[in-house]
C-alpha cells in the first residue's frame, strides 16, 4: 500500500468575536469531525495557520482549548496532541504593545533583527511581547519558539513511514492595521534556519498565516525560492476562503494551499465557515483536498466546489502534483509527454499529417458547424480565409522589445474564429523548430501560469494558443506584465475570444500594448474572395457539399453567399450570432433547416450519456434556452440537470455535441452552432417529439437554484431566478412566467423579492387574488419596500383598500425600512395611497379619510412635475373654489397619520396588520426631508 499522510487544516477561528456564534461553529466543526473519522479517514496531524483569537486577549485564547482544541483532540485520539502545529495571525497579537515599532525598518533583509540568534531574539523582542498572551496559552508547546533565538519552530514527525518536516513561522511580525498588504515578513532568515533542520524529508510542511503576496516585494521570490528548492507545502489562511496553488520558484516547485474560515460570520451572512481535509500519496506523487463549507439551509457540512477547478476533482477530492513530482526541464527540447490534463502539446512536424485531404464525411460534417479540431483545420480540404495571415503577421515581424508578442482574434459566435486560430498557429511554427505549440483543450479550464512553468521552463520557444480567451484575459495580462524571464519573448500568446464575452469582463480596458506587442483583430463579415475559396471546397464534394447552392448558376454562387453573410450582419446587430454561419445555413440549407435539425436530434438520440439519458436531451435544454436568446445556460447548470459529473461534463457531453456539429461553449456559456439550429431544433422537439418545453425550463430553473445551495458558482443566477420569468412575461407567455417564478419561491419561499417577483406576476396576468393570498400567507416581516409596494397593489386591485393604503403608507414610512425612502418610492405610494382613502370616504362617509385624501394630494403637489397632471389641476381648481384644502407639509403628514389610525381601527386584515407590526403612529421623517429639499431645489 502506497504510504498516504492525512492531515486537517483549519484556519481564522477569531474565538472572542461572537461568543454565542463561535461556540455553534465549534460544535459544528466537531461534529463533521467525528463523522470524518466514523467515515475512516482520520487525521495524522492537525494545522492551525493562525487567528485563533480575535483580539489576542487570554480568555479566548483558554476558551478556544476549552471549548474545541482539547475536543477535537479527543476525538481523534492517539498521539495526535504531539503531532497538532499551531502558528500566530494578524488578530493573535495585542496592537497596543509597542505600536509605534518602525515595520519598514523591520523588513529590510540587510538588518539583522530576524536572525536566528540570541542577539537576534533581543533586537525583536519589543514585536514578540505583542504576541504574550499567544505564547504563554499554546497547547502544542511549539510557541516558545517564537520568542527563542530560533524565532521559528521546525520539527520531523514519521508518519506510515513517511519521513515527513513541519515548520512553523510567525507571518504577522509587523501586522499592524488595514495596510499590511505588501508589508509583512516572515523573517527570511529564520525560514532558513528552520528549513535547514527538515532538509531531506519526504514530505515538508510550512505553516503561515499570511499568503506569499502579502510580504514585502523585495522578500517573495528569495522566499519562494527557498520554499521550492525543498518543495514545501505552504498552508496558510487569511484570506477566509480555499484555494490551492502550484507555485514556481528558482527552478523548481512548492504548493500554496489556503484553507477557509473557521468562523468569521454568523448564519445568513455572505460569509461562509469553513475547513479542509487533505492527504499526500508520496508514491503517486499527489497531494487531495477537500473543501467544506457551513451550508445554512441544509444546516450540515457540504463540499466546497468554488475553491479548485473541476478539472482537478477525482470523485470528492481535488488532486494536485506533489511538488517534488514536478521537475523542471533543464536543457534540451522540451518534454511532450505529460501537460496538465486539458492541455496538448505540439511541434510543427506533430501538426504536418493534418495536412491531409478530408474525406466526405468529415467535410460535409465540418461544412455543416462541427466544431474544428487540427485534422479539419489545416486539412487542404479547407481554405485559409484572409484573416489568417493578419493573425501570423506579429509572429513574423521581429520583436525588438524582448516582450512577449500577443495577437487577439475576436468574432460572433460561428464566425470561423477557431478554424482561423488552428491555423495561425500552425503557419506561426511550421518552419520553425524552436517554436511548439502549448493549446488549452477545454476553454472552460482556467489559465494558471504556475502549473505551466515545467514546461515553458525549457528551451525553445512557446506559443500559447487559449480560444474563449476572456476569462483568462486578466492572468494572461498579468504574466506578460511581470517582467518575469519567461513573459520577455519565450512565450507569446495566441487569443480567440467572442468579442461580446471580451467586452463584457472588460479585457479591452487592460493596458495591453503597454506590456506587451499586441494586435487586436475582429473576424466580421465575409469578402468575396474569402466566399470563393470557400463555395470552391465546398464544390469539391459535389452538391452534398453545396447544399442548395448546387442549383445555383457557378458564377453566382459566391456572391449570394456574400450577399446573405451582409444581410445576416444587418439583421443581428447585436453580434450574438455569426453572419458567416447564417449565411453557411442560408445557402447550404435555407429550404431544409426543420429537416436538418430533425436529423441531428434523431442521431443525438442514440448517443447515450453517463447519466443514463442521451446527447438529444442535452441539446434540448441547450436549444430552448439559445432559441430564447437567454444566454447565461452553464455547465454547472447543464450537467444538474442532466444528472451529470461536472468534472467529466466536457468530455462526455459537450466535446460530443461539437463533433456532431450540435452546440459549442464559451468560457462561461454553452449554445447551439447558431440561433438558426436552436429555433430549428425547438420546433422539431415540440412538433416532432411532442416535449413540454416549459418542463424544461422549469427544470433548469431549479437544476440552477439547486446547484447555487449545494455551493456551485452559477452564473447568471439573477437571470435564472428572476429575468428568465420576466422575459416570459414580456413574450405574452404568462403562464409560463408564473411557472417559473413559483419554481423559484418553492426554493427560496422567505426571500422577499423572490415573493415580491411571483406576486407581481401573478397581479399583471389578472390574478391578483393569487397575489394576496401569496402575501398573506408569506407571514415575513422585512426592510424591504418594494415587498410592501407590490402588495399594496395587488390588494388593491382586489379592491380591498383598508389594506392597499396601510401597506402603501408603511411602505413611506420610517418604520418600514431604516434607510430613507427615495423620490420613486414616494412618486409609486402615494397615488395609490390617495385612491384608497378616496374608497375609504365613499364607503364610510368619514371626513377625517377625506382630510387624508386632500392630505396625499397636497403631498403629490410637492413631488409632482412643472406640468401637472389632469388629476392635480382639477384639484388645485377645488382648492381655489374652496372645495378642497392644500395643506402645508407638516398638517399633511399629520392627517396623512391621523387617516392610518382610523383605517386600522375600521378593520385590516390580520395578515397585513402583522406585517407592518403597527404599534402607535407611524411616522414620515424621510418624506418630509425628500419634500423640503424639493421644495429647495
Amino acid at each position: 500500500m502506497s504510504p498516504i499522510v492525512n492531515w486537517l487544516h483549519l484556519s481564522d477561528f477569531h474565538t472572542g468575536k461572537d461568543g454565542y456564534a463561535e461556540s455553534q461553529m465549534f460544535t459544528r466543526i466537531l461534529s463533521h469531525a467525528r463523522k470524518k473519522v466514523a467515515d475512516g479517514f482520520k487525521p495524522d496531524f492537525v494545522f492551525i495557520t493562525g487567528d485563533v483569537a480575535d483580539k489576542g486577549a487570554s480568555d479566548q485564547y483558554e476558551k478556544f482549548c476549552d471549548e474545541f482544541l482539547h475536543p477535537l483532540l479527543e476525538i481523534f485520539g492517539g498521539d495526535i496532541q504531539a503531532k497538532t502545529f499551531m502558528v500566530p495571525g494578524n488578530h493573535d497579537l495585542d496592537r497596543r504593545v509597542n505600536k509605534a515599532f518602525d515595520r519598514i525598518e523591520f523588513s529590510k533583509l540587510r538588518e539583522p533583527y530576524f536572525d536566528p540568534t540570541e542577539s537576534g531574539a533581543r533586537e525583536r523582542k519589543m514585536l514578540v511581547e505583542r504576541f504574550r498572551n499567544y505564547i504563554d496559552h499554546d497547547l502544542t508547546n511549539n510557541a516558545a519558539n517564537f520568542e527563542a533565538s530560533q524565532g521559528a519552530f521546525s520539527t520531523r514527525a514519521s508518519v506510515n513511514g513517511v519521513d515527513v518536516g513541519i515548520v512553523g513561522v510567525n507571518t504577522a511580525w509587523l501586522c499592524k492595521d488595514d495596510q499590511d498588504e505588501g508589508l509583512l515578513t516572515l523573517g527570511k532568515p529564520l525560514l532558513e534556519a528552520a528549513l535547514s533542520n527538515v532538509e531531506g524529508a519526504s514530505l515538508t510542511f510550512v505553516l503561515g498565516h499570511h499568503p506569499i503576496s502579502w510580504f514585502t516585494k523585495e522578500q517573495q521570490r528569495p522566499i519562494k525560492s527557498m520554499l521550492a528548492h525543498q518543495n514545501c507545502i505552504y498552508l496558510h489562511g487569511h484570506l477566509h476562503d480555499a484555494w490551492s496553488e502550484p507555485s514556481y520558484g528558482d527552478g523548481d516547485f512548492f504548493l500554496a494551499i489556503q484553507s477557509g474560515a473557521a468562523f468569521q460570520s454568523r448564519e445568513g451572512d455572505p460569509w461562509r465557515n469553513g475547513l479542509l481535509w487533505g492527504r499526500a500519496d508520496i508514491e503517486a506523487g499527489t497531494v487531495s483536498l477537500q473543501s467544506y463549507h457551513w451550508n445554512t439551509n441544509h444546516q450540515s457540512w457540504v463540499l466546497n466546489t468554488d475553491p479548485f477547478s473541476d478539472l482537478n476533482r477525482k470523485g470528492d477530492w481535488w488532486e494536485y502534483r506533489l511538488p517534488s513530482s514536478l521537475k523542471p526541464i533543464v536543457g534540451g527540447k522540451p518534454t511532450v509527454s505529460h501537460p496538465p490534463g486539458g492541455w496538448e502539446i505540439l511541434r510543427g512536424s506533430d501538426l504536418e499529417p493534418h495536412l491531409a485531404a478530408l474525406d466526405s464525411a468529415q467535410a460535409l460534417a465540418f461544412f455543416d458547424g462541427a466544431v474544428p479540431g487540427w485534422s479539419t483545420a489545416l486539412s487542404r480540404s479547407i481554405p485559409r480565409r484572409e484573416i489568417v495571415e493578419r493573425i501570423v503577421s506579429p509572429f513574423r515581424a521581429k520583436n525588438e522589445t524582448d516582450t512577449a508578442t500577443v495577437t487577439l482574434l475576436t468574432a460572433a459566435g460561428c464566425e470561423g474564429k477557431t478554424t482561423a486560430l488552428l491555423q495561425a498557429a500552425y503557419e506561426i511554427v511550421k518552419d520553425n523548430s524552436e517554436w511548439s505549440v502549448l493549446r488549452r483543450k477545454n476553454d472552460l479550464r482556467p489559465f494558471n501560469i504556475q502549473e505551466l512553468v515545467p514546461l515553458l521552463a525549457g528551451n525553445g520557444k512557446w506559443l500559447v494558443l487559449l480560444d474563449g480567451a476572456d476569462q483568462s484575459a486578466q492572468a494572461v495580462f498579468n504574466f506578460v506584465a511581470s517582467g518575469q524571464e519567461l513573459a520577455r519573448g519565450k512565450v507569446s500568446f495566441l487569443l480567440g475570444s467572442r468579442d461580446s464575452d471580451w467586452l463584457a469582463c472588460d479585457a479591452d480596458k487592460l493596458a495591453w500594448k503597454s506590456v506587451c506587442s499586441f494586435k487586436h483583430e475582429l473576424l466580421f463579415g465575409l469578402s468575396l474572395n474569402d466566399a470563393t475559396k470557400i463555395v470552391d471546397a465546398w464544390a469539391n464534394f459535389g452538391d452534398a457539399g453545396l447544399g442548395e447552392l448546387a442549383n445555383v448558376d457557378e458564377q453566382a454562387r459566391a456572391e449570394r453567399f456574400t450577399k446573405l453573410a451582409r444581410e445576416e450582419a444587418k439583421a443581428n446587430s447585436a453580434g450574438d450570432s455569426g453572419a458567416f454561419f447564417g449565411a453557411l445555413l442560408g445557402v447550404r440549407h435555407g429550404s431544409d433547416l426543420i429537416d436538418h435539425a430533425r436529423v441531428m436530434l434523431d442521431k443525438l438520440g442514440t448517443i447515450e450519456i453517463p447519466s443514463g439519458g442521451t446527447l438529444k436531451d442535452a441539446m434540448a435544454f441547450i436549444s430552448i434556452m439559445h432559441a430564447e436568446g437567454q444566454d447565461y445556460l452553464s455547465i454547472p447548470v447543464l450537467a444538474r440537470v442532466l444528472g451529470c459529473d461536472v468534472g467529466k461534463f466536457h468530455a462526455s457531453v459537450i466535446r460530443p455535441l461539437g463533433q456532431e456539429a450540435a452546440a459549442t461553449t464559451t468560457s462561461t456559456c454553452v449554445y447551439t452552432r447558431h440561433k438558426y439550429i436552436a429555433q430549428a431544433i425547438v420546433q422539431v422537439l415540440e412538433n416532432g417529439y411532442l416535449e413540454n418545453i416549459a418542463e424544461h425550463f422549469q427544470s433548469l430553473v431549479k437544476a440552477a437554484l439547486s446547484a447555487h445551495l449545494d455551493g456551485a458558482f452559477i452564473k447568471g443566477l439573477h437571470s435564472w431566478r428572476y429575468d428568465l420569468a420576466e422575459h416570459f412575461h414580456k413574450t405574452n407567455r404568462p403562464l409560463l412566467a408564473i411557472d417559473l417564478a413559483q419554481t423559484v419561491f418553492d426554493f427560496e419561499p422567505e426571500e422577499p423579492r423572490v415573493i415580491t417577483n411571483l406576486a407581481y406576476l401573478h397581479r399583471v396576468s389578472n390574478e391578483p387574488q393569487d397575489a394576496v393570498r401569496i402575501y398573506r400567507e408569506a407571514n415575513l416581516i422585512t426592510e424591504n419596500r418594494p415587498f410592501y409596494h407590490e402588495w399594496s397593489l395587488s390588494e388593491a386591485e382586489c379592491r380591498n383598500f383598508i389594506e392597499s393604503t396601510i401597506l402603501s403608507a408603511y411602505t413611506l414610512s420610517d418604520q418600514c425600512a431604516s434607510s430613507r425612502p427615495t423620490v420613486d418610492d414616494v412618486k409609486g405610494c402615494i397615488a395609490t395611497i390617495g385612491k384608497g382613502f378616496r374608497q375609504l370616504y365613499n364607503a364610510y362617509l368619514d371626513n377625517c379619510f377625506k382630510d387624508a385624501e386632500e392630505a396625499i394630494m397636497s403631498l403629490r403637489l410637492i413631488f409632482a412635475p412643472v406640468r401637472l397632471s389632469a388629476e392635480l389641476r382639477q384639484f388645485r381648481e377645488k382648492v381655489d373654489k374652496r372645495r378642497a384644502t392644500e395643506y402645508a407639509l407638516d398638517e399633511a403628514l399629520n392627517l396623512l397619520c391621523l387617516g392610518l389610525r382610523v383605517a386600522m381601527e375600521v378593520g385590516a386584515n390580520s395578515a397585513v396588520a402583522e406585517a407592518v407590526s403597527l404599534k402607535g403612529n407611524l411616522s414620515f421623517i424621510g418624506v418630509a426631508t425628500l419634500a423640503r429639499n424639493k421644495s429647495k431645489a
